[in-house]
């Protein structure tokens, strides 16, 4: 419908007759009851009401004769609710329709206004061009008349052109030039705008502390004039500066109230910039999923809208939680679709610079340090042109990231530090969070500097603990882990992950996952290695050691031994696991396994020993036995499974096997005097089981021999009992001996047999062997 009276007046139709209304009374008094209430819909957001006003208005102009200022009036105001409803190219229709019917000769003022007007909607567009020529214009025309409030408005539309575009300063003097207009006129709508355009300035310029100033006077401003729009353009605007002050929480809060007024005014063009910007909270706090669906109602909107700087922004931000997420070729791809459409908006751009940061990020990443190079190189150059300090700071943190992945530390730390500096000076919290933790990174693997870089870790958690960034807090607390491991102090590195790993399972990367079973397997490696080396001296040892050899039967002992290992070490569960020769190890022995739980604590425990065995028979220790690469394939099977202990038996033993404990999650993993001791007390049980595979030999032997009748005078006596055939073994010893030989026994347990075995394997076999009975 609208379409169609466009196409009217656009053919035919006067200019503005300068002052004689065409209309008829009776239309007079319609147009004024219409004006006033599409004037108060298009006040309250409500654009497309607003607009069928303005329509209705259009048919009685398009009735009378002459009536070019009701049209060129109309038109304008028909034009700036298509925009709020993100019409853009009709928008810019209109504006040609309204400057079609103003004679700028007899009204320059509002000839110069529709052109700003249409510049604002070309800016928006990203015909930055032509956006251009109309301010200009408008400048022109204003320049030979009085100070007006158009005036402020021109320096304000050529400031933000500036600003789009790259050039910080001359954005700068612009708006500084419309606020003091604005304040000699008194325009306080227009102060309000001001403030607001200078926040934007002093952001990209990196000075956000002063940023967020300008912008809460901006906001101050807009809630005593009560337009919806502008406190929700003003809101957006604060919760961009917060984020990078690094205060999440407060650009949530600013962003969800903005993004509410969006939705209630039905401004198109505003509600897709709300969704980018709530998408960025979540993606920070590792909303993957929620992020992801806001970032795609942001690009619908951008399409819909015709806004290529709003698509652009998508790719950039969806890039970067693409890369944030592990998906690492994917966000090069993104980021790379994004470069292109920045540079046709506007090359090298502040658009372009944050794109290229982002694209060298992922090809540091991938390992592809060259182009990586050419990236950051591309985007330090453009940032420092511009003056966008915050852009720099970030910048010159993944150019130490680089020269460390090139082997050149000192250049690393050097790059890390300056980028620190400045995102210091302008307050850029976060920022500087996530360069301690490079700086960290680097010095860790520097030699004489591993305290400074847990000064560095412990700097970055502390920033990201009051900024509530949870996930960046735990990975500083993670490379301080691993500085406490390099340290040798290999529990206090456990401790420190079991607090902060279940925030990196819940919402790390990959990296993040891996490099703690790293730091996890290192330092349950340097527990064991100090186990090892150590003296085992043990204060109750010895006493343990008299309590064992005071036992006369093997088997007894390894029991009580076993016994002691799971009581000391507070163990849930062990396996004994013994074999002979190339015989797969078996479960000799066997304690606090649920049956329902038996065949997965077995293969656990033959996985882990097994591994053990392989490394030089040095025992494997974990305190994360889902995450630990060694064994993660079989204690999956048993999920409950917190840490583990496999103590395989020394090479150079005659056992095969060795002795596995663990303990349930929930509870503290093993800690060196539990190693120390389960180590030590599993030499002992292999000692044991040594000699009970002695005694069982020997046994055998023995066995074999009666059963072959080795040992004349012993054959009537059947036995497989080992105690009897070493009663036997011994006898047949002294069968060349004289000497007197007492049995002692009660009544019935073969004394008498056993003396005519001894008298018929002696010398005296030939001679009369005489029973008395002493009863």
């Amino acid at each position: 419908m609208e379409q169609k009276r466009i196409s009217k007046m656009v053919k035919g139709g006067d200019r503005a007759s300068g002052g004689k209304d065409p209309v008829r009374p009776a239309q007079r008094e319609n147009v004024n009851i219409l004006e006033e209430l599409a004037h108060f819909c298009q006040n309250a957001g409500e654009f497309p009401t607003a607009l069928e006003y303005y329509s209705q208005i259009l048919d009685i102009a398009n009735e009378a004769t002459r009536s070019g200022n009701l049209v060129a009036d109309t038109a304008r105001r028909m034009a700036i609710c298509l925009e709020g409803t993100g019409e853009l190219e009709r928008a810019v229709e209109m504006f040609g329709v309204a400057l079609g019917r103003i004679d700028g000769a007899t009204a320059p003022h509002e000839s110069a206004d529709v052109l700003l007007s249409r510049s604002h909607v070309l800016s928006r567009m990203g015909d930055y061009d032509k956006a251009d020529l109309d301010a200009r214009e408008a400048l022109a025309i204003l320049q030979k008349h009085p100070l007006s409030p158009e005036l402020g408005k021109v320096f304000r539309a050529l400031g933000h052109i500036a600003l789009r575009t790259g050039r910080t300063e001359e954005s700068k003097e612009a708006y500084e030039t419309s606020l003091a207009v604005c304040r000699a006129l008194g325009d306080t709508e227009g102060i309000g705008k001001c403030l607001n355009n200078i926040a934007l300035v002093c952001k990209n310029r990196g000075h956000l502390d002063e940023a967020a100033q300008f912008q809460r006077k901006a906001l101050e401003v807009a809630r005593e004039d009560g337009s919806k729009l502008r406190i929700g353009i003003r809101l957006n605007n604060l919760g961009i500066i917060e984020q990078k002050r690094g205060r999440w929480e407060g650009a949530r809060e600013a962003w969800e109230e903005g993004l509410r007024i969006f939705l209630e005014l039905g401004n198109k063009w505003e509600v897709s910039f709300g969704y980018l910007n709530l998408a960025h909270y979540h993606r920070h706090a590792g909303d993957w999923e929620r992020a992801e669906e806001l970032y795609a109602k942001s690009l619908r909107s951008s399409r819909e809208n015709g806004d290529r700087r709003g698509e652009v922004l998508y790719y950039e931000h969806f890039g970067e939680l693409c890369l944030r997420r592990g998906e690492i070729r994917r966000a090069e791809e993104l980021l790379t679709v994004g470069y292109r459409l920045a540079q046709s908006v506007s090359p090298d751009n502040e658009l372009a610079a944050e794109i290229l940061r982002r694209r060298g990020e992922c090809r540091l990443a991938t390992g592809n340090f060259r182009l990586a190079a050419d990236d950051l190189g591309v985007a330090l150059s453009v940032a420092e042109r511009i003056g966008e300090r915050f852009e720099e700071g970030a910048v010159r943190r993944l150019l130490g990231c680089l020269a460390s992945a090139a082997g050149r530390p000192a250049d690393a730390a050097v790059e890390i530090r300056r980028s620190i500096e400045i995102l210091t000076e302008i307050g850029a919290n976060y920022e500087k969070g996530l360069s301690y933790i490079a700086l960290g990174d680097v010095l860790l693997r520097t030699p004489g500097e591993e305290k400074e870089a847990e000064r560095s870790f412990l700097r970055a958690a502390e920033i990201f603990r009051r900024n509530g960034t949870v996930l960046d807090e735990a990975r500083a607390h993670i490379g301080r882990a691993e500085f406490l491991v390099g340290r040798g102090r290999g529990l206090d590195a456990i401790h420190l992950l079991a607090e902060y790993q279940p925030v990196i399972e819940k919402r790390g990367t990959d990296a993040d996952l891996n490099r703690v079973r790293e730091i996890r397997i290192r330092s349950d490696r340097s527990l064991v290695s100090k186990s090892v080396a150590g003296s085992n001296t043990l204060s109750a040892f010895n006493g343990i050691m008299k309590t064992l050899t005071a036992l006369p039967d093997g088997e007894e002992r390894l029991r009580t031994a076993i016994d002691l290992l799971l009581e000391k070490t507070s163990s849930e569960r062990l396996i004994l696991l013994k074999g002979d020769g190339d015989r797969k190890a078996q479960v000799r022995e066997s304690r606090g396994v649920a049956p329902i739980e038996w065949h997965a604590t077995v293969e656990v425990a033959r996985t882990a020993l097994e591994r053990a065995t392989a490394n030089n028979c040095r025992p494997l220790y974990s305190t994360n036995p889902l995450r630990d690469t060694r064994v993660e394939t079989a204690s999956g099977r048993l999920g409950r499974i917190g840490s583990l202990l496999a103590i395989p038996f020394r090479a150079d033993s005659d056992c095969a096997g060795g002795i596995y404990i663990d303990r349930s999650a929930g509870m503290p993993p093993f800690g060196k005097d539990d190693i120390d001791f389960a180590i030590a007390l599993a030499g002992v049980a292999a000692g044991i089981l040594a000699d009970l595979d002695a005694e069982r030999i020997r046994s055998e032997n023995l066995r074999l021999k009666h059963r072959l009748g080795i040992g004349e005078g012993f054959e009537k006596i059947v036995t497989q009992s080992p105690g009897m055939l070493r009663i036997i073994d011994t006898l047949q010893k002294l069968h060349t001996s004289n000497s007197t030989i007492l049995l002692q026994g009660e009544t019935g347990t073969g004394k008498e047999l056993f003396a005519r075995a001894i008298h018929q394997s002696s010398a005296r076999k030939e001679k009369p062997f005489i029973t008395v009975n002493c009863a």
